[in-house]
């Protein structure tokens, strides 16, 4: 198990005329820029990386409407 908590007001934010997006490490008390993008909106440094991917394998990833739908059948 990991102690990593996720600073939630760390989500990565696009700036008005700026053509990137400010991604910073998502651990709570971590000032380092992410350098690794792992899931939707989560961006690690090297040295959280690996605990940030141990909670991504404990959320769930959301499926598409579409998606749900599309299973099981053969087309």
């Amino acid at each position: 198990m990991t102690d990593l908590t996720l600073d939630p007001a760390k989500q990565p934010r696009r700036k008005a005329g700026v053509p990137f997006v400010d991604h910073w490490c998502r651990a709570k008390g971590c000032d380092r820029w992410g350098s690794f993008g792992i899931g939707r909106g989560l961006w690690f440094c090297a040295d959280h990386l690996a605990a940030g991917r141990m909670i991504l394998e404990r959320v769930p990833v959301p499926q598409k409407q579409d998606e749900k739908q599309a299973q099981g059948r053969l087309i």
